[in-house]
């Protein structure tokens, strides 16, 4: 199948159903190892022409690299094919008004906790103690990154002078503002953790992006977190501009308390001491990086980076090119134009019945 062909295919029958169509077509005709090297090529092909969050979340489970544009693992055909069924099933199912709205309600009851915290809760259903929430932990290496708003307190100040239209004002302003910066960071895998005042810390995770995702590695992800950093730098208004820092080492996300049904998340680990010198290197739409970072960075990609070494030890970057291949920069674009269009097409890949979303308020504070 060509690639305009499956571009042809996904506009006509849907992306997942290009899929599942080749696979059912081809898994008896073709050799296992012939099957997976022309599935990944149609899987490239078909992911270039879509922007689907749980398509892409399906195939990560089943190795699915977007770097190499192949498949780290053994093709499971079978399993493959039934859950790209659930996703087309779940398509053709058009929902009431009414059902539309409750949606909406439930999508925003998830924008409050990360995915990190969705994903962990959905692996707990598959296990016997299943609806009990408990304390765990797990670490992983990765990437923190912190962006911090300028101009808050003189944008607040200036509002909360006009009263209670001021206070709404405000709320819009800083509002939408974070919003494009969510966006972002979602667009290039990232994670937002927490909002700290007028700022948020997010995670780019390796390892496991999803339950059976593939393995990535700590470049990989330093790669689209810069990507990431220089394009939060840019995003500015007439009152408001951000600074960014970022490292990257040993992370724990770790679920604590249980008092009362009450639950937090925490993430920690000394990347995230980093953060604080970074900041404080970082004047407004900067970036600046730990030592770390660029450790990590120098030896894929080094030529790509234009960075200045600080009094510090941090580096602050000057620009960053070419840091994934043009096809994960075209992933990455598609993801942004469409979250930028619908914030709560990346829900969609999370149940939305109430023993899922009952978990995650234990997290919510009421207000």
């Amino acid at each position: 199948m060509t690639t305009a062909v499956a571009a042809d295919a996904v506009i006509k029958g849907g992306a997942a159903s290009t899929l599942l169509y080749f696979l059912d077509s081809k898994k008896d005709s073709l050799e296992p190892a012939e099957l997976g090297r022309i599935f990944a090529t149609v899987t490239a092909s078909v992911l270039k022409e879509t922007s689907d969050f749980s398509l892409l979340n399906c195939v990560k489970k089943y190795g699915w690299n977007e770097i190499s544009g192949r498949y780290d693992d053994t093709l499971k055909i079978e399993a493959l094919s039934i859950d790209l069924r659930k996703i087309i099933g779940r398509r053709d199912k058009k929902p009431s008004t009414l059902r539309s709205s409750q949606v909406g309600v439930r999508n925003t009851i998830k924008a409050f906790v990360p995915d990190i915290l969705m994903i962990h809760t959905l692996e707990e259903r598959l296990h016997a103690e299943a609806g009990n929430l408990t304390p765990f932990s797990i670490f992983f290496d990765g990437v923190c990154l912190l962006a911090d708003i300028s101009g808050f307190t003189s944008l607040s100040s200036a509002f909360c002078a006009e009263g209670l239209n001021g206070l709404d004002q405000l709320q819009q302003a800083t509002s939408g503002y974070l919003g494009q910066l969510v966006k972002i960071i979602y667009a290039y895998g990232g994670d937002v953790m927490k909002f700290a005042g007028d700022a948020l810390v997010c995670v780019f995770r390796s390892g496991s992006h999803g339950p059976g995702g593939r393995k990535t590695t700590v470049a990989e992800i330093c790669s689209h977190a810069m990507l990431c950093a220089t394009e939060l730098a840019q995003v500015c208004t007439d009152k408001l501009t951000v600074h960014v820092a970022m490292s990257c080492g040993p992370i724990c996300f770790a679920m604590i308390g249980g008092y009362n049904n009450l639950w937090e998340c925490l993430v920690s680990g000394p990347c995230f001491g980093h953060l604080s010198s970074c900041l404080n290197d970082a004047a407004s739409k900067q970036t600046v990086v730990s030592r770390e970072c660029i450790d990590m960075l120098t030896a894929i990609n080094r030529d790509e980076l234009n960075i200045e070494k600080l009094p510090s030890g941090n580096y602050r970057v000057i620009s960053a090119v070419k840091m994934a291949s043009s096809v994960v920069q075209k992933i990455i674009k598609r993801r942004g134009d469409v979250l930028m269009k619908d914030s709560e097409s990346r829900f969609i890949m999370y149940p939305n019945d109430d023993e899922f979303l009952t978990a995650l308020l234990h997290f919510v504070p009421m207000p």
